[in-house]
Order: structure tokens, then sequence, then C-alpha cells
């Protein structure tokens, strides 16, 4: 059996409203957590998981939902910077296991 995942998909938007070309998300769960596999249950760190949008903005990943975590109430931190090195970050997300997949502007922000 395998942890749970949620496929993240659709357009990146830089503060401008353009799509942000060849963006790069820096994507890191709030806390240390686990998540369950059959009757184990596997640690998920706080390391960062790095995903580059393609040259119209778009993005297609996977990230294991909040709501299987342990303990609950985690959040993923997201930043994202350019090319050319502009930064900005996003509100905390909170993905939930349902939809999959989810576009990526419709994950909840808290």
């Amino acid at each position: 059996m395998a942890v749970e995942t949620t496929q993240i998909l659709g357009t990146v938007y830089d503060p401008t409203g353009a799509p942000a070309a060849r963006v790069r998300l820096r994507i890191r769960l709030s806390t240390r957590a686990t998540a369950p596999d059959g009757a184990a249950r596997h640690v998920v760190g706080s390391m960062p998981v790095e995903v580059r949008a393609n040259d119209a903005g778009e993005v297609d990943f996977l990230l294991i939902p909040n709501d299987v975590l342990d303990p609950a109430g985690t959040t993923y931190l997201v930043s994202y910077e350019t090319p050319a090195g502009a930064r900005w970050d996003d509100r905390p997300w909170q993905l939930a296991s349902t939809p999959d997949p989810i576009q990526i502007g419709s994950i909840p922000r808290v």
C-alpha cells in the first residue's frame, strides 16, 4: 500500500495576474507529520518539495493531503521564484484528499 496523494495541476499566476512561466514553487509542510500506509505510518518531514512550471506556467505534481496527516492542522507553506529572481509567498495551503485532481487555484488558502 502507498501513502495517499492528491494531484495538483493547472496554471500558476504571478501577482500581476499573468501566467508565471518557469516559476519555481517551493512547498514545505508546516511541521513534521506522519501519513498512513496501511498498518504502518511514514514520517513526512518539512523538507521542501520543488516544482518548476513550464513555459506556459502550468504545473502537475503530487502532495500528501493534509487531512490524512497526523498531527491534524498541518498546512503547506508555499513560495514562488521566477527565473529573474522575483519572489512572493502564498497564504498557507490546506490540501484535502478530495477532489483529486485539484486545480492549483482551487486549493483552499488559510
